[in-house]
């Protein structure tokens, strides 16, 4: 008879632990699930492809930086050395840095960037990434912006409108091994989640 009761309590508690971690583990999916419907509404999802914005984004040579950036919209103000992503043309979307402003003049005399003829330190390019390249004086039409990478030695630039422009800054998410345009799952295969807010890699 004890034994039978001892039996049945035992199956009692197995019962309550089974039922206490089903309700955990539908509370974190709840909780995954209304942390992407949030992400998707707010956020755009991309992976940095190339070397441009090395070392502060990593697209090569076994390390590629997924991010989530902020969806841009007429509100969102984007403000000098900001990291966005933007269509470059119909078959191109860079990640570059923002250096120039609407109605700023921008010239780089060797490596320098100087904005309306004033020099502006750039203090996040790590010295080994830096170039000592020249731009002639570029004059910024109203919501037109001047991209660059990170990476001086290897990267794109370029004068972009407002319009091309449809993420900022965010945070990167995960690191992964390989790039993979779809593979933005939290668990894969190669990849290690790698919390770090955008904004602050200035």
């Amino acid at each position: 008879m004890e034994q039978a009761m001892e039996t049945k309590k035992k199956k009692n508690i197995f019962k309550t632990i089974t039922s206490i971690i089903g309700s955990l583990i539908l509370v974190v999916l709840l909780l995954l699930l209304i942390a992407k419907i949030y992400l998707n509404a707010n956020y755009v999802c991309r992976f940095v492809s190339g070397s441009s914005m090395e070392p502060t984004l990593s697209g090569s040579a076994g390390e590629y930086h997924y991010l989530y950036l902020k969806k841009v919209d007429e509100k969102t103000k984007i403000q000098r050395f900001d990291i966005v992503a933007l269509h470059k043309d119909l078959q191109n979307d860079w990640i570059k840095r923002v250096v120039g402003l609407p109605n700023e003049t921008l010239s780089y005399v060797e490596g320098i960037l100087y904005i309306n003829n004033q020099k502006v330190e750039e203090s996040f390019i790590h010295p080994s990434y830096f170039f000592d390249f020249n731009v002639e004086e570029i004059v910024l039409k109203e919501n037109e912006y001047f991209v660059i990478g990170d990476n001086r030695h290897d990267t794109t630039k370029s004068v972009v409108s407002r319009s091309q422009i449809y993420g900022i800054n965010g945070f990167i998410f995960k690191t992964c091994n390989q790039p993979n345009k779809n593979g933005m799952g939290i668990f894969e295969s190669g990849c290690k989640i790698t919390y770090k807010k955008v904004e602050k890699l200035r």
